[in-house]
């Protein structure tokens, strides 16, 4: 059968889990594991080194992880609307993998390429390749950067499970009922869209504001006392076994976190508010402790939002939103 693909290739983020795979998404896209060389049916390396260059065909063959998806075509030797469909898609799924775990990025370039291609029994193999790119990705957050130690002990128990690879289908499933659909759920869009720019970013004072607008785009409130108690409302208190003690004085944490964004946003200095309350500079373990407090919220809020009837119902607009807050319509 033939078909045009698609393929993103990445290599292993930490504290992604080994798992034996394919993953399947759905009836025509997986991730499995393995070289470039073995899905391409040509078998002249030099052909593509020729063509991509001989360090980037060498960078692309590096990579562990292969996510692709293929469609059944009239016309599969023609590159147009639906190979752009097909990367769209793939790039979506690769996309939202920060909102389902605090993953570090790919260590090295991530790249997308689509063509004409085959089906058979021993699944996809790509016969040419029209179109090829480098994809932007997220970016690697300053606590596992530059705290790695505790994040790193935390991950490998409680991010590295199995459940990973179904969590981020579910979460995909969930991007594309929402988003790709055409349903209208504009304040949720605009919330994971905020999201998906903190974690492209690495200047915190950009950051910061970013992880607080995706929960501003569910959360309606009126300073940071409000934004702490309705943050909560949504989530609760994380359990002890977090790192960098966000579960002590979670909501203390949270109402500092508010007046972060509120600095940034009003051109202060980053941390404007919490030097002047600790008479210093806050150290880096303490920055660490705000980053991975705000980006816990944000995708736990978002998530939670994606299933939550009462936000779904009241997301399509602003002031259907902040109407319903005001009467206490949204439940957790």
């Amino acid at each position: 059968m033939l078909v045009k693909y698609a393929y993103i290739i990445f290599s292993l983020p930490f504290p992604f889990p080994r798992l034996k795979l394919p993953f399947t998404f759905d009836a025509s896209t997986e991730l499995k594991e393995g070289s470039v060389k073995e899905q391409v049916e040509c078998p002249d390396s030099k052909h593509w080194a020729g063509w991509l260059g001989t360090l980037t065909w060498e960078a692309v063959c590096e990579n562990q992880l292969l996510l692709s998806t293929w469609a059944q075509s009239d016309k599969p030797e023609i590159l147009d609307q639906e190979n752009q469909a097909l990367q769209a898609k793939v790039s979506a799924i690769f996309r939202i993998l920060p909102l389902v775990a605090p993953l570090c990025p790919p260590f090295s370039d991530v790249f997308i390429f689509s063509g004409k291609g085959v089906v058979t029994q021993k699944g996809l193999l790509a016969q040419d390749i029209r179109s090829f790119s480098r994809l932007n990705t997220w970016t690697r957050s300053y606590y596992n950067e530059h705290h790695w130690d505790e994040f790193h002990d935390w991950a490998q128990v409680k991010v590295m499970s199995p459940s990973l690879l179904d969590e981020w289908k579910t979460c995909y499933s969930h991007y594309q009922k929402l988003f790709v659909l055409g349903n209208a759920n504009r304040q949720l869009f605009e919330g994971y869209r905020s999201f998906e720019e903190a974690m492209k970013g690495t200047q915190l004072e950009f950051k910061i504001p970013n992880l607080v607008r995706a929960l501003e785009c569910v959360i309606d409130c009126w300073g940071f006392k409000d934004f702490a108690t309705r943050v909560l409302f949504l989530t609760e208190v994380p359990d002890r076994s977090f790192p960098y003690s966000i579960a002590t004085d979670t909501e203390g944490l949270l109402q500092d976190l508010y007046k972060l964004r509120n600095d940034c946003s009003h051109g202060k200095p980053f941390a404007y508010s919490l030097e002047k309350k600790l008479g210093q500079p806050p150290e880096g373990e303490l920055v660490a402790k705000y980053e991975f407090l705000a980006e816990w919220v944000a995708r736990k809020v978002l998530n939670g939002s994606f299933v939550n009837a009462s936000i779904l119902q009241h997301t399509h607009n602003r002031d259907s939103l902040v109407d319903a807050w005001s009467k206490g319509l949204i439940k957790p």
